[in-house]
């Protein structure tokens, strides 16, 4: 079947400087199978196309045909999981991250019956925990603009003999579902450290790395006080800062009208 992926190619560089792009190169067309191809190479990609290639949830342009799951804590070997998914009549792709020879971290592609958007990726990544087809993953899967990373000579198992995932087996409805549910396991100085900020910004680039920012809290959990706190706060890093009014109803309230 059909997927589309964005990617990136990413040799040589570490994983540091890898987590420094927020743009794609290409938005491409491949048979699921050649998918395994792309998990034995240095890629950065994702499930989604974004305008202008940048890689922002707001930013979103496409639906998703199939879903990464990031499998980073674990005492299911790789292997195992690949027996698991196919006992399940599942098509998958699985592959080993930064070193091939750790197999309790990996990542599981399944391609989908019928596409979803952003918030059904979200709805359904969880559905898939939830439901109990893959209990143990990192919950960053289900964000709809996570960067997945593959890496040269990683291990790659596949079986292709089963069938895409029925969305509508696993999917959670949206009352099950609260997008960017606060997690009150976090207060303001933890969600400071955990997001990266660029003070540097120039004055054509502030909305931008503010906007950014600000859908990295969302994503995190944060609240809506603990969004405006944070941006007034990374705001005055700035080389320049942005007068207040201009923060509020440019970035702020924008972000709020999002979620």
């Amino acid at each position: 079947m059909l997927v589309r992926l964005s990617i990136r190619q990413t040799a040589d560089l570490t994983k540091d400087e890898r987590t420094d792009f927020t743009h794609f190169t290409n938005y491409v067309e491949r048979q699921f199978n050649q998918l395994t191809y792309l998990l034995s190479k240095d890629y950065m990609y994702s499930p989604f196309a974004y305008l202008g290639h940048h890689r922002l949830t707001s930013n979103i342009c496409s639906n998703a045909s199939f879903v990464v799951i990031d499998v980073d804590h674990t005492s299911t070997t790789i292997h195992e999981r690949l027996n698991q998914l196919t006992d399940e009549g599942l098509q998958c792709i699985l592959g080993t991250t930064q070193s091939k020879h750790d197999l309790t971290k990996y990542r599981v592609l399944l391609p989908l019956a019928t596409t979803v958007t952003a918030d059904e990726y979200r709805r359904l990544v969880k559905g898939i925990q939830a439901n109990g087809l893959i209990t143990d993953m990192d919950m960053a899967s289900a964000k709809p603009a996570q960067a997945f990373y593959a890496y040269a000579d990683s291990l790659v198992l596949s079986d292709f003999s089963g069938e895409p995932l029925i969305v509508d087996d696993f999917i959670l409805a949206p009352s099950e579902h609260m997008s960017h549910e606060v997690d009150k396991s976090i207060d303001l100085a933890e969600l400071l450290q955990r997001v990266k900020f660029y003070p540097y910004a120039s004055k054509g680039s502030r909305t931008r790395a503010l906007l950014s920012t600000g859908f990295n809290l969302l994503e995190l959990g944060a609240s809506d006080a603990q969004l405006e706190q944070a941006l007034i706060h990374f705001n005055r890093t700035l080389l320049v800062p942005k007068d207040i009014d201009s923060l509020h109803r440019r970035v702020i309230n924008f972000i709020k009208s999002r979620r």
